[in-house]
């Protein structure tokens, strides 16, 4: 079935809410929640399955998706905009997401309340295999949805590293290549993965210090490199440790105590 001849139900509780009196932000919802899984089945990409409900895209392909004409000329919202109205939309309760390497995941919430399937059997139109030219990323794995287990505990794992590669400044391989080598090295990965987003929020904070105060910045490692010699364990000093010998001098009237 191609997409013109489908629709979507559009409640009229959207005028009650901050979303009506935003225009970027009610663009947004209504591409996402046009361009959405309807069929129970999903969608394929690669070895990712993307659920009803779901809706998977880079942010750099949805500027070309939102593009508007303006004084003749066609404009793209910047991609701080696209975060802000994403940003709203979580918080209205509207959507979730979940960065991934293919994109950002978004689930549009109470999908099935109020996108109803019109009958038993869904489509199967939909259900089909996409190639990575469709997202406009390259091939990766999701952090949910890397694995079809139910294993919990793992998805959790692998969520916090995740969050933790995200922030790292320093040049990062994709999240499946470094979470593997990640657990190869580390016995204790497990009860140690959530003192990595922290670490690196203190090194970022120490190297803007340093920064400030004009001394030497040492250059990120690679992230492989990183966790491999378990940098997270690297104490950061303060910048009130660093006391300059000059500063221990006092100077008196009748000279030097």
């Amino acid at each position: 079935m191609e997409s013109g001849d489908t629709y979507f139900k559009l409640y009229r509780k959207i005028y009650d809410n901050g979303l009506w009196t935003d225009p970027i932000t009610l663009r947004l919802f209504l591409w996402v929640l046009g361009q959405a899984v309807y069929d129970v089945k999903g969608l394929s990409y690669s070895n990712v399955v993307v659920h009803r409900g779901q809706y998977l895209r880079s942010y750099r392909k949805l500027q070309e998706d939102l593009e508007y004409v303006h004084n003749r000329q066609i404009k793209k919202y910047p991609l701080s905009t696209l975060t802000r109205a994403v940003d709203k939309l979580i918080e209205y309760k509207i959507i979730t997401k979940l960065e991934t390497e293919l994109g950002t995941l978004f689930t549009v919430i109470n999908y099935d309340k109020y996108q109803p399937l019109l009958n038993n059997n869904a489509t199967s139109g939909e259900s089909r295999s996409s190639s990575k030219q469709d997202l406009g990323t390259e091939p990766g794995t999701t952090c949910e949805q890397l694995t079809n287990n139910n294993n919990k505990d793992k998805k959790g794992l692998l969520c916090q590293f995740d969050e933790a590669r995200k922030i790292y400044p320093g040049t990062k391989r994709g999240l499946k290549t470094e979470y593997d080598d990640f657990t190869k090295k580390h016995k204790d990965c497990s009860t140690v993965i959530h003192l990595l987003k922290p670490a690196i929020e203190r090194q970022i904070k120490n190297r803007e210090s340093l920064n400030k105060r004009k001394e030497f910045t040492p250059a990120w490692k690679n992230f492989k490199t990183w966790i491999s010699q378990r940098c997270w364990e690297e104490e950061v000093s303060s910048e009130n440790t660093v006391v300059s010998q000059l500063s221990l001098i006092t100077v008196s009237d009748e000279g030097y105590l």
